[in-house]
């Protein structure tokens, strides 16, 4: 037999760090897919948020609906994070009392566990909430229409800490608006949201959508999409 060389001891070594090197990239990838799985939920917790939060905004009692808005926004975060007590609650309360054209952004926050939770009324167009979009006012509506929701999460990564990576961080923006049905004052029940095609809402087989009217006025469904498939 021959003698090992120092070749073959560097070889070794190359062989072990490439390994390592491979399994810690391997668990990076786990824990950003992770994070991938984190931000669908809180994009539903976020625009399920503002969407109720806009669906509060009633016209007819301006003095508590910002207020309300809120405390609606912050209630349906709270249960699609699937949490039931703020850490620290969102405090409504210092919500305007009424808004203006000229009514300047108030932004309140609360903290549940590894949330951070900020709700924005009202929301002008050059909110970073709004992702820097062109801005439309017939499709965005006017500033006392709209409430935002943005949720921050930090996640402690479990495998990429081999790497020296401890923790990561994702932040998901929703804005909503205040869609007047038909009737003064009513509110669209159901309002879906799809950036470009136009069959946002289908069914099959023997699925069947039924709208039921109310009163007088018949049921809605807003698709809110520019109808340009890509």
């Amino acid at each position: 037999m021959r003698p090992h060389s120092r070749d073959d001891g560097a070889a070794l070594l190359f062989i072990a760090m490439t390994m390592l090197l491979l399994l810690g990239i391997a668990a990076l990838v786990i824990d950003i897919a992770g994070l991938q799985l984190d931000m669908r939920a809180d994009r539903l917790a976020s625009d399920l948020g503002a969407r109720a939060g806009a669906a509060a905004l009633d016209p007819f009692k301006s003095s508590s609906a910002p207020k309300d808005a809120c405390e609606t926004a912050a209630a349906y975060v709270l249960a699609n994070l699937g949490k039931t007590e703020w850490t620290s609650a969102p405090a409504c309360s210092s919500m305007p009392s009424s808004c203006i054209e000229s009514t300047v952004a108030t932004t309140i926050s609360g903290d549940v566990d590894s949330y951070h939770v900020e709700i924005t009324y009202p929301v002008p167009p050059d909110s970073p909430l709004m992702n820097g979009q062109s801005f439309n006012s017939d499709e965005d509506g006017t500033l006392c229409s709209r409430i935002g929701v943005s949720i921050q999460r930090d996640r402690d990564y479990t495998f990429a800490r081999v790497l020296g990576f401890d923790q990561g961080s994702t932040t998901i923006r929703s804005v909503a608006k205040n869609s007047a049905g038909l009737g003064l004052g009513e509110l669209v029940p159901l309002v879906l949201l799809e950036p470009h095609d136009c069959e946002a809402l289908y069914t099959t087989g023997q699925g069947k959508v039924t709208v039921e009217s109310y009163q007088d006025t018949p049921g809605l469904i807003v698709v809110d999409s520019d109808a340009s498939p890509q």
